[in-house]
């Protein structure tokens, strides 16, 4: 018994129960989980293998020198073909996997303080590069503090073609000496993590990148996350510090990251700064990717052909314009995106547009662009797709797409000046929208068609399945509103059906207008409910609650599936005296208005000439019969 405390020091100097005594093994063993802790690399064939070692079996290991760290290496007497193991980077490190050097000629390559050892003899250790390699193996810290950017770039320099597995720590990197970026990311790179983060430290640069893929190819990331310097950049100029910035890449994976507080944009799709020899990017995969709090987007698309982003979360952009989670803004005529999709996206708390599309820089170019199954919740607005040229054409489209609580409207439109341009808007939602109720009265609608630039023609709309919900938080406005100005484009081959303008708690849910629309083929379909009187389709606030179309044009026509009792009352409005304003075909499923309705084009005709306009016609369907039930400044009444 004297001799029980010597037996358990002695035992625990061996062995531990469970694997946290400081022995000779290092805690090695958990006998109580029946486990083998902190098995080192094997330095000889007679030792046991681990998993994370499969991918050394190819190394000639037999016979090889095992020291303790790179700094015994460097003065121990190796000669050419020698083998090394070393336990750790340096004295201070912990143990690392896999750090085995062969012996080769000085000068065979560039010291790098990890991929090439220079030896005080004259020769050098060169690094056994295996399937997977480790940024430890390069002697990074990983400690929050300490900065990595060297030896990060070291490891990633060296696993071109391999595997480089990034543990799971916070590595802090730094903006390089007379460059832009911190990490400059290879061709053939393939990096993976399960949660390690690269904190950008603080810099005063107003252009810069923590990732740079600068024509890199064939290259993915998996799990890795990305912090900016938002929180401690020094000055207050510029805008564009990027997580990741692309500059003509191809073929670039990017996976399971979360891409934060940065000074500009979390992701940039660039171009090469020359136009002379300029690359477009292509094939670029974005899946699994959240962006939050970055100071202008989460997401600008300058120019791309071939985008895939899936199942991602653009949230909170704040602080410089545009502010939105999604920017597709090219900044030249050389800029192109095609083949452009967004597939389950969600988007929140971003201080203007969920999805902005600003198109004012490209020329004579193809427009290819679907968005799917989106989810916007408490930003600005839906989306805002504008100044589209008249060289422009293609397609864009919105499907199944969902807006809730934003501070004014849905979609806008503006400027689209080219009728080789199909916009299609199908499936969209929005529950109580304009919660902010201020701002100019054609921004809080759930769709609206705008001409601020004054263009001429005008893409062809194809709107369907549109419905609008207010559960009481917000005030009523259109779910649907045309303002084109006095440009009056014309709106041809468009086609507008299935359009939802009852509000759930709202009597009066729409307030549009139709204004100066010079139409060759529009079609209004609305569905009217039975008993709900006072539910308007088109109206004017000046008005009062009638149903009016106050567009002019050679055919305006609106097939209306009437109730059979007590719709509201219908006018006929002959806006402003323009020239044939009274050309306007007015159709019902039963045909019952036509007599109404020659009644009222004559009326109007006549009214046309001389006077200054205003004139108009009430009809009112009452168990299936129209009539007319009123009028101001016409004959027939």
């Amino acid at each position: 018994n004297a001799e029980l405390d010597l037996i358990v020091v002695a035992i625990n100097d061996t062995l531990s129960r469970v694997g946290d005594s400081p022995n000779q093994l290092e805690a090695d063993l958990d006998l109580n989980n029946n486990r083998i802790l902190n098995l080192p690399a094997p330095v000889s064939p007679q030792e046991p293998l681990r998993l994370k070692d499969i991918p050394l079996l190819g190394t000639p290991l037999t016979n090889a020198t095992v020291v303790d760290n790179i700094a015994f290496m460097r003065t121990s007497a190796l000669a050419i073909g020698d083998y090394v193991v070393c336990k750790r980077y340096y004295a201070e490190n912990g143990l690392v996997d896999g750090l085995a050097y062969e012996v080769v000629a000085g000068g065979t390559g560039l010291e790098d303080g990890g991929s090439f050892i220079d030896l005080t003899n004259g020769n050098q250790a060169r690094l056994i590069l295996q399937k997977v390699m480790s940024v430890k193996q390069f002697g990074a810290l990983g400690n929050g503090s300490a900065d990595d950017t060297v030896v990060i770039q070291a490891a990633i320099d060296a696993s071109v073609g391999r595997i480089l597995y990034i543990e799971k720590a916070t590595y802090n990197v730094s903006i390089r000496p007379t460059k832009s970026y911190a990490l400059l990311v290879r061709t053939n790179s393939n990096i993976i993590s399960n949660g390690a983060t690269f904190q950008l430290e603080a810099t005063n640069l107003t252009n810069h990148e923590l990732l740079l893929f600068d024509r890199s190819t064939d290259v993915s990331i998996d799990g890795l996350n990305l912090i900016g310097d938002r929180a401690n950049h020094i000055g207050t100029a510029g805008e564009s510090g990027f997580g990741v910035r692309t500059t003509a890449a191809q073929r670039i994976h990017l996976n399971r990251m979360i891409i934060s507080n940065f000074w500009g944009d979390g992701i940039y799709l660039g171009v090469s700064s020359s136009s002379i020899n300029f690359v477009n990017n292509e094939d670029i995969y974005i899946d699994k990717i959240i962006c939050n709090n970055n100071r202008r987007q989460g997401l600008s698309v300058i120019s791309v052909d071939g985008l895939w982003v899936t199942n991602s979360q653009f949230n909170n952009t704040n602080g410089v314009a545009p502010e939105a989670g999604v920017d597709l803004e090219p900044n030249s005529s050389f800029n192109t995106l095609k083949r452009v999709f967004f597939d389950n996206i969600s988007t929140a708390g971003n201080a203007a547009n969920s999805l902005l599309m600003f198109l004012t820089q490209m020329r004579s170019s193809e427009l290819s662009i679907s968005v799917s199954n989106w989810r916007s919740q408490n930003d600005d607005n839906l989306s805002t797709l504008a100044n589209v040229h008249s060289t422009m054409y293609g397609s864009v489209s919105y499907n199944n797409v969902r807006v809730t609580t934003s501070k004014h409207g849905g979609i806008i439109c503006n400027s689209l000046n080219t009728n080789n341009l199909s916009v299609t808007i199908n499936g969209l939602v929005g529950t109580d929208i304009n919660t902010v109720d201020a701002g100019a009265s054609n921004t809080r609608q759930l769709v609206v068609l705008r001409n601020d630039t004054g263009v001429t023609t005008y893409a062809q709309m194809n709107i369907s399945n549109v419905s609008r919900i207010n559960t009481g938080l917000v005030t009523s406005y259109a779910s649907f509103d045309v303002d084109l100005n006095a440009a009056a484009p014309v709106l041809s081959g468009c086609n507008i059906s299935s359009v939802d303008w009852l509000s759930t708690t709202q009597i009066h849910s729409v307030n549009s207008l139709l204004n100066n629309i010079e139409s060759n083929n529009l079609k209004l379909t609305a569905d009217f409910w039975p008993g709900t009187v006072g539910t308007r389709l088109m109206d004017s606030t000046s008005h009062g609650n009638y149903h009016q179309i106050t567009a002019s044009g050679k055919s305006v026509e609106l097939i209306v599936r009437a109730a059979t009792i007590n719709t509201p009352v219908y006018r006929f409005y002959n806006e402003g005296g323009r020239s044939g304003a009274y050309y306007r075909a007015i159709v019902v499923d039963d045909g019952s208005l036509i007599a109404p309705f020659n009644t009222a084009k004559a009326g109007l005709a006549a009214a046309d000439t001389g006077t200054t306009g205003g004139e108009y016609f009430d009809f009112q369907c009452i168990n299936s019969q129209w009539t007319i039930v009123g009028g101001v400044g016409v004959t027939g009444f």
